[in-house]
């Protein structure tokens, strides 16, 4: 995904990132290894606001991969709706 996307952005907190999802300044946000209380609420928060999210878990230590969108991109990226609809 890196060679097709212009820039890559690292925020340092999963939360901070998806409110950027939502309030639009970046239009989609993926990541694995998080933690449900990393993303819980900034998950709600995308989904309030428009956008779409979807998460799995990874195993039994209670991360999981994610995929935030703003709405905007859900046919672009990967996973994202495909479960939901």
């Amino acid at each position: 995904m890196i060679r097709r996307v212009r820039k890559i952005r690292i925020m340092g907190a999963a939360a901070l990132s998806l409110v950027y999802v939502a309030s639009g300044r970046m239009d989609a946000y993926v990541e694995y290894g998080l933690r449900l209380w990393d993303i819980a609420a900034g998950g709600l928060i995308v989904e309030c606001a428009g956008g779409r999210f979807w998460s799995r878990p990874l195993g039994p230590d209670y991360s999981y991969e994610i995929l935030a969108s703003n709405g905007r991109l859900p046919r672009l990226l990967p996973g994202i709706g495909r479960d939901q609809e």
